[in-house]
């Protein structure tokens, strides 16, 4: 993804607390107390979105969902 902003959302029933994103993205995922994942914010721009992407890509379970944010 390419997109200079973008909204990020984890699909919660398709988590299953791997952590992948969280070490690809780590200012971008945080693992919360029963370790799935959630996006610290539903926004993102700049570097963010491609950590994100590269995050939504490793995710073994495709529960990372990035979509071109629309102005």
């Amino acid at each position: 993804m390419s997109a200079e902003s973008a909204e990020i959302r984890v699909d919660r029933t398709k988590c299953c607390g791997y952590g992948i994103c969280t070490e690809t993205a780590p200012r971008v995922f945080r693992l919360d107390e029963m370790g799935f994942a959630h996006a610290e914010t539903g926004e993102l721009s700049g570097t963010a979105v491609k950590e994100a992407a590269e995050a939504a890509e490793a995710c073994p379970e495709h529960a990372i969902i990035l979509s071109p944010r629309t102005v």
